[in-house]
Formats: C-alpha cells, structure tokens, sequence
C-alpha cells in the first residue's frame, strides 16, 4: 500500500497529492459513470473520509490485484479489507498532526520536512524523559532496599 502512494514511512503521507473534493462528490454520485475513478497507480485515497465509495473502489482495485497474484479465501479477503480501512483511517490520523493547524497544505516539501522532523524530535524527547524517569525509579528503589530492580 505505501509502494502505491509512494510512501516509505506514515509522516510522508503529507507528500501524497490526495484527489479534488469536486471527483470524489463526483464519483459519489456517479460511481462507475464519472470522469475520474480511483486508481492504484498512483493510490490517491481519499483521506478527508476514509469511509467513503471512492476508498472501498480502491479496496476491490487491490483485492483483484492481490487475487491475481495470490489464492486467497474470503476469510482473508475480510480480514485485509479491514486492515485496509483501518490503515486508511491511521494515514488520514498522520497526515492531520503533520497538516499545518491553519488547515492550509503547502505544496513545498521542506516544510513538510520541517513539520516532519519537529514531530520526530518531540517523540524523542518524550522518550527521553521517559527513560530517565525510569531510571530515577530504579536507583530510587536499589537505594531504599539494597537491590537491583532488575
């Protein structure tokens, strides 16, 4: 799925154009009949509602590829399908944090870099702290009662 968006890791889901909201109403509407259908290549979901019909048009596009190269039962069909969607909701998740709050995208990548590596540096000094809380608890204890913790 990220090889169909051109994604390596979640946070350069803010890179992935995402479709117009006038083809997704489009295809709403219209399903098979409108001008645009959802491709997977390259994969636009549609991550303002990853419920909608243009996200479930992209699950049977990759279903029937995945049914092409592998024999899969409906039991795993389901649970992928699930998968899926529940990724899609992860992706548009991500994709919300790294969007600026103003809710304007910016088409300039070193932003999204900046936006990127701010959020990578706080998840580091979150585990930080983590870290040396626990090891005030650890020479806490080995101090009051004589031994490791460990």
């Amino acid at each position: 799925m990220n090889s169909a968006m051109g994604i390596k890791r979640d946070a350069d889901i803010v890179k992935v154009s995402l479709p117009d909201e006038e083809v997704v109403a489009a295809y709403e509407e219209d399903g098979d009949g409108a001008a645009e259908q959802p491709s997977l290549n390259p994969m636009c979901p549609d991550l303002e509602n990853p419920s909608s019909c243009w996200n479930a048009r992209l699950w049977d596009l990759m279903a029937d590829e995945l049914l092409q190269l592998y024999e899969l039962g409906d039991s795993t069909l389901k649970e992928m399908k699930q998968a899926f969607h529940k990724r899609l909701g992860r992706l548009a998740l991500k994709r919300k944090q790294l969007v600026p709050v103003d809710g304007t995208e910016s088409a300039d990548d070193s932003e999204a870099e900046e936006r990127i590596q701010l959020k990578r540096e706080k998840e580091m000094l979150n585990k930080h702290r983590q870290r040396a809380g626990t090891r005030r608890r650890n020479v806490s204890f080995t101090f009051a009662t004589g031994k490791s913790n460990r």
